[in-house]
């Protein structure tokens, strides 16, 4: 007699229970290990930002600061506190140096696109030179080229042959483009005795220097300046912080040098901190810029025993002799780079730095609230800024950054001389 078919067993409430407790473990599992690596990704992308950002600021900044003082007298390469560009209320002033806020670079070089020819050869130049036709003490008239335009506040330098005899200016009214080739007249700032670049009354007094700007033989150049600084723009109710290039030029041409005439070079850099190298390292501070706020005194020649200080170029420096350029007291400067080095070589006047030491911190454009974020302090920096700090909350406020560093040599302030080419 065979036995009797079971029926099929299905599973029990408890075990179905069981089965999907497991089932929704192994789910939340599977969800909380994606949003761990979604938080990490986005994290990653925020620190590749900030970095590219940075590096970006530091590589614009390496290849301009190389240019500081091409074609102008060291004494004149580096402005501590002549030139004034617009200024962001979060900067507190704009201070060339501050520890608890970003400092500002400003400094001076010939626009190096152009070309002249050399003695004995009476080609005109090309580029961003020209020939000096003549001179008022608040004109230049230049041989124009077709499509040759000025922007208001560009500073252009007028340097008579050899170079013994230069004055600066600046262009008082934007000059449109020209149709034709032929004289134009540049309007020019008037002079202003205290300021280097507004001395085109130079060129007419005294009359040695009258003689040599209307010979036909002297050159006119245009000089960049590069005012580096750090502007926070309100965007969507968040203030994103952009390194700016200011030229000081009216480059949109309506009228007005003001910060819409600046170039944005990176966005996303919370700081700019900058330190300066002296040619003498016995001096008390050789890099000024770092142990303590710099510093800055104005006299003719510079110290010896002034800690974290720069010496700033008295302009003018005293009565020139008769046959001596009124810039002739002021470019006292020794060029001498090897030993022995001259006195005045060892001073910490400002015609002696050497090399610049920068550093940045850039910032990503997102945030992660649930993170503290990241805090770097660069060189000489006691704190982070006011502006950044007050949207922080307990000291987080979820960004990542980053913290690049470099000096930068500065070729043109150890060679000699004026070129008039």
């Amino acid at each position: 007699m065979s036995g009797a078919r079971r029926r099929p067993r299905g599973f029990t409430l408890v075990e179905v229970l069981i089965a999907a407790l497991i089932l929704a473990l192994i789910v939340a599992g599977v969800v909380m290990a994606g949003n761990v690596q979604g938080q990490a990704n986005a994290t990653g992308a925020r620190q590749r930002i900030a970095q590219a950002q940075g590096r970006s600021a530091m590589l614009f900044l390496e290849r301009r600061l190389a240019e500081a003082g091409f074609g102008v007298d060291p004494v004149f390469a580096f402005d501590f506190g002549r030139y004034t560009g617009p200024c962001p209320a979060e900067m507190a002033g704009c201070p060339r140096d501050s520890v608890n806020n970003s400092d500002e670079l400003v400094f001076y070089s010939r626009n190096p696109a152009y070309w002249v020819p050399g003695d004995g050869n009476f080609a005109e130049p090309s580029g961003n030179a020209w020939t000096i036709r003549g001179t008022t003490a608040q004109t230049v008239t230049i041989a124009a080229r077709p499509g040759d335009s000025f922007a208001q506040g560009q500073v252009v330098l007028e340097v008579c042959r050899g170079g013994n005899f230069y004055a600066f200016a600046t262009v008082a009214q934007n000059v449109a483009p020209v149709a034709a080739a032929g004289d134009l007249v540049i309007g020019l700032n008037a002079a202003t005795t205290a300021d280097p670049f507004e001395r085109p009354d130079l060129t007419v007094a005294p009359a040695l220097n009258a003689s040599c700007f209307a010979s036909g033989n002297a050159r006119l150049f245009l000089v960049d300046r590069h005012r580096f600084h750090v502007r926070p723009v309100t965007v969507g109710g968040n203030l994103v912080p952009y390194l700016m290039l200011d030229q000081g030029i009216d480059r949109n041409r309506d009228g007005r040098i003001d910060e819409d005439d600046e170039l944005p070079i990176a966005e996303g850099i919370e700081t700019l901190q900058v330190a300066y190298e002296l040619a003498n390292p016995a001096l008390p501070t050789p890099v000024v810029g770092i142990a303590a706020p710099l510093g800055f005194v104005q006299a003719a020649k510079g110290f010896t025993d002034k800690s974290n200080s720069i010496t700033t170029t008295l302009f003018p420096g005293g009565t020139p002799q008769a046959d001596q350029s009124v810039y002739g007291p002021s470019a006292f400067y020794s060029y001498a780079v090897g030993p022995p080095l001259s006195a005045e070589r060892l001073t910490d006047h400002q015609a002696n730095i050497v090399a610049v030491r920068i550093a940045v911190v850039s910032r990503s454009p997102g945030t992660d609230r649930t993170s503290a974020g990241d805090q770097f302090q660069p060189f000489n920096q006691t704190g982070q800024p006011a502006w950044v700090t007050v949207r922080q909350v307990a000291g987080r406020d979820g960004y990542q950054r980053a913290l690049f560093e470099s000096t930068v040599q500065l070729p043109n302030m150890q060679t000699a001389g004026l070129p008039y080419f």
